[in-house]
């Protein structure tokens, strides 16, 4: 990747994640929004992220179940570049 860069405005970016948040906010309190992207060795030719909202932060680097107990998510967004 080094040298190569997404196509993607950062403010689209950042728009999918403010609709992700204020859809989910319609129905809780957001503390935390989380993007997980796919694993880039398993298809490097095809890059995506999605966003996950959470009631509250439970961020635990011993306990990733967390990531599990989300309230809210999105669809995922490609990455194009």
């Amino acid at each position: 990747m080094i040298g190569n860069q997404f196509s993607n405005l950062p403010e689209e970016i950042l728009g999918v994640i403010n609709d992700c948040i204020d859809k989910c906010s319609r129905d809780f309190d957001v503390k935390a929004v989380y993007l997980a992207m796919n694993a880039f060795s398993a298809n490097p030719q095809l890059w995506w992220f999605q966003p996950f909202a959470y009631d509250e932060n439970g961020f635990d680097m011993d306990d990733p179940d967390w990531l599990g107990h989300y309230r809210c998510d999105d669809s995922l967004r490609i990455l194009t570049g």
